[in-house]
């Protein structure tokens, strides 16, 4: 049986460790609404179809997915810019490259430096204003054929976590005094790309840096941090799936939490480096966050007072990075608001 309009699914993957491409992916979703959901390469399902069309090797570039019930197309480069184009419509696709155009004005703006005031517009009159929207879009269509063609945008202002991984990737920091001076969306990604054993030795450190500030512990106190001690020294505890030491780990939790107390426990076992105000504290709907990265783990869930980790479709999934250790998947946003 064939299935119809209604049951097919249009899906644009984009590197969510990219703040380039976030932006990008956010102007195709608003411009396409309900006709394009918009999805990070790293999302189960995303893999899952990639790998399935594709092959597991298929290059990490943007990637249309269309999925009719159980049968499932892709496709990238040229090709993938033709089916976009045809799914989105004419005027969804001007929308688009209006967008991108927007975005590319205001990186070249960013890097320069200054603003642009509001008034010259009104002083240049119409016609200026119809050539800026012109070139607004002649620039957005240039941005789109960089994606299809070679996958990879025009240079945009991208201040992004995963562009100053790349650019750092080999003088990341390994002390614990150098990568405590990051803030947690930074320490998460940094986390992912050290060593097991420098992830081992960074929370060994984090225990000391404890101990230190606070030497009246009492003897319970001081043996939960010590088996936590005993797990973390264990370079393996970085290695093996979670699942096969899930059970300890969450044993360990329970007892850390009725030792110490949730805040306390948070700042031990489940933030690695002073606790970040801003990043514990946050909360948002699940329709605000868009294509940001995920920043808790509905495995192991450190949000905060009423509210909780529920699984955002479209946050930047990472295999690893949040909850107990940061050894679990970063697959959600704390909210407190249900997210049925």
């Amino acid at each position: 049986m064939n299935s119809t309009t209604s049951e097919r699914r249009w899906i644009l993957g984009f590197d969510g460790s990219c703040g380039r491409c976030r932006e990008i992916a956010k102007a195709a979703e608003k411009a396409a609404g309900a006709r394009l959901e918009v999805l990070p390469l790293s999302h189960p399902d995303v893999r899952r179809w990639r790998d399935r069309t594709l092959g597991t090797g298929a290059p990490w570039v943007p990637t249309l997915v269309r999925v009719d019930g159980d049968r499932v197309r892709a496709w990238t480069g040229p090709a993938m810019g033709l089916r976009l184009l045809a799914c989105l419509g004419p005027a969804a696709a001007i929308r688009l490259f209006r967008a991108l155009g927007e975005l590319s004005q205001a990186g070249r703006t960013a890097q320069a430096g200054h603003t642009v005031h509001a008034g010259r517009a009104v002083q240049a009159g119409r016609s200026v204003r119809g050539r800026r929207q012109f070139f607004k879009v002649g620039a957005g269509l240039g941005i789109a054929a960089g994606i299809v063609l070679v996958g990879k945008a025009p240079a945009l202002a991208d201040d992004s976590v995963g562009s100053w991984i790349a650019a750092n990737r080999g003088r990341l920091p390994k002390t614990y005094g150098e990568f405590s001076q990051h803030t947690m969306p930074y320490r998460r990604a940094i986390f992912t790309q050290l060593d097991p054993g420098t992830q081992s030795r960074l929370w060994l450190e984090h225990f000391a840096e404890y101990r230190r500030t606070h030497p009246g512990v009492s003897p319970e106190q001081d043996r939960v941090l010590a088996a936590w001690e005993a797990r973390v020294k264990d370079v393996s505890t970085f290695v093996v799936p979670v699942a096969d030491i899930q059970d300890e780990i969450e044993r360990l939790r329970r007892e850390t939490v009725d030792a110490y107390g949730f805040d306390e426990a948070y700042a031990l076992i489940a933030t690695l480096g002073p606790v970040d105000p801003a990043e514990s504290a946050k909360t948002t709907s699940p329709t605000a966050v868009a294509i940001e990265a995920c920043k808790c783990s509905t495995f192991s869930d450190w949000c905060r007072g009423a509210s909780y980790c529920i699984r955002i479709t479209y946050c930047g999934w990472e295999p690893r990075g949040c909850g107990t250790l940061f050894i679990h998947p970063c697959n959600g946003w704390c909210s407190d608001t249900c997210g049925c």
